[in-house]
């Protein structure tokens, strides 16, 4: 975007990799005082390195996500192959394959007999005025997602 490049899959890498930093480093990789600060961090590739008890085969796929040119960034099959994802994913494979796993984790959630009870105990929505007018106003009778079912080429452009 700021080099206005046209968005394309490796737009989704750059932002998977800016996600990734963002977890294990507890904060955005780019940052700066003001737009042009920001500008010049994120076409130059400048970040802090991510915390030292992460391994190097961690950083190395972020700085891989994080490429300025994206040219240089692996695609999403380059990422399932690599070194730490496939150790990630082996180490969590069992979990992510028992069926068990998912009914042991709803069986914490507790809910009260009567769920009339939640709205007493749920603390009150904290719109803005606006937003709170808006969330009141009716939804529309119906709601197609049917394209096709549009009444004129002329329609489908407006809403395209």
């Amino acid at each position: 975007m700021w080099q206005d490049k046209p968005y394309d899959n490796s737009s989704d890498i750059w932002s998977l990799g800016a996600v990734l930093y963002e977890m294990v480093a507890l904060s955005p990789p780019f940052t700066a005082k003001d737009m042009k600060g920001l500008f010049n961090k994120v076409i130059k590739g400048v970040y802090p390195k991510i915390p030292a008890q992460f391994s190097s085969d961690l950083s190395g796929m972020i700085a891989s996500t994080l490429q300025v040119d994206p040219k240089k960034r692996p695609s999403a099959e380059q990422i399932l192959h690599m070194p730490v994802f496939i150790a990630k994913y082996n180490e969590h494979k069992s979990e992510l394959t028992d069926p068990m796993a998912d009914i042991n984790l709803l069986g914490t959630i507790k809910l009260p007999q009567n769920l009339a009870l939640l709205n007493e105990r749920l603390p009150e929505a904290q719109y803005d005025s606006d937003l709170a007018k808006l969330l009141e106003e009716p939804a529309p009778k119906k709601l197609t997602n049917d394209y096709n079912s549009m009444p004129s080429s002329s329609s489908k452009r407006q809403i395209l």
